[in-house]
């Protein structure tokens, strides 16, 4: 990948990520969960929005990737949830995985899962900025695409969530490994929403 197509991606992914968490959002009540509270105005807010950390269980990502991971982390988000299960290391590694989809070589470090509602309007107007940053993943939910080569975003109806592995694939071979990892966890979580 070209330092001019990673700082666009990269610029895209930006953009979109601070025109969803804008999307309705509003401040939720001292010590509410963002992922709880949800209140926020407009369309987007009107559907529950699932918890992260528990929208896939740890079981199947580490099915889908063939690789142990530790107990999901919440993090910070102003519209919605994230969290991140890092990869068990060294000796805290109890478990090994038959074909593993994802080779120990790849590196992976975590995988991150955010829910978040989906505004579709917003989605159109940063898709015209850079067209060319979208990856359509036709006939998975109402509206999916790749942004970069690790980082997928399900839509159904106002609800979405995306799948993030870290770090990028380093040749075409891990490229096709991971985006077909993301896939089969993009097919289970769409049938979430």
């Amino acid at each position: 990948m070209t330092h001019v197509r990673m700082v666009r991606n990269a610029l895209t992914a930006t953009a979109l990520a601070l025109a969803l968490a804008g999307c309705g959002a509003q401040d939720p009540a001292p010590g509410a969960n963002a992922a709880e509270s949800n209140a926020g105005t407009g369309a987007a807010a009107s559907a529950k929005i699932p918890d992260a950390c528990t929208f896939f269980t740890k079981a199947e990502l580490e099915a889908a990737l063939g690789q142990e991971l530790r107990d999901g982390e919440p993090q910070s988000a102003q519209d919605g949830s994230i969290c991140r299960f890092r990869k068990q290391l060294g000796n805290k590694a109890t478990r090994t995985f038959p074909n593993p989809a994802l080779s120990a070589s790849l590196g992976l470090t975590s995988v991150t899962i955010a829910t978040s509602p989906h505004d579709p309007e917003a989605v159109a107007e940063i898709r015209e900025l850079d067209p060319d940053a979208f990856d359509a993943v036709p006939g998975l939910g109402d509206d999916s695409y790749f942004l970069g080569p690790n980082l997928l975003h399900v839509n159904v109806g106002r609800r979405g969530f995306s799948v993030r592995i870290d770090p990028e694939a380093r040749s075409a071979e891990d490229t096709a490994k991971v985006r077909e990892a993301i896939l089969g966890l993009g097919r289970t979580g769409a049938s979430r929403l």
